[in-house]
């Protein structure tokens, strides 16, 4: 076996797999997910490290095009959308009457997103 055509033929897999928009964000949203999974389980917080998991991960997620001065906003807004679902969660937890009140009104404004903005809407209605 000729190991000059195998090291070229690994070379231009793993050039072509880099480029690949598929792999960086199974990479980026593997990171975002399982290192504050990570770091909160060696810190000994518990189940708060969940709902960090998901929050970041959905931040890493999101593609955002445009200027970066957009891009900031963008996940910024989608940052201050989880933050405060889960504060209205926690919130509302003990009275399950409020609870199904918020979630409808989270649904509302799920469609509400989708109007303001046709490509970052969903995902952002999705995550709140």
């Amino acid at each position: 076996m000729n190991t000059a055509r195998l090291s070229a033929g690994t070379e231009k897999l793993l050039q072509r797999e880099s480029l690949n928009p598929a792999l960086t964000r199974a990479l980026r949203g593997m990171t975002a997910f399982v290192a504050p999974l990570v770091i909160c389980q060696l810190a000994g917080v518990g189940a708060d490290a969940c709902f960090a998991a998901i929050g970041a991960q959905v931040v890493a997620l999101t593609d955002v095009r445009g200027a970066y001065r957009f891009r900031l906003v963008v996940l910024l807004v989608v940052t201050a959308v989880i933050t405060l679902a889960t504060l209205l969660g926690s919130l509302t937890e003990p009275h399950a009457t409020a609870a199904v009140l918020a979630i409808g009104g989270l649904a509302l404004l799920s469609g509400l997103w989708r109007h303001l903005s046709w490509d970052y809407g969903p995902g952002l209605g999705v995550a709140s």
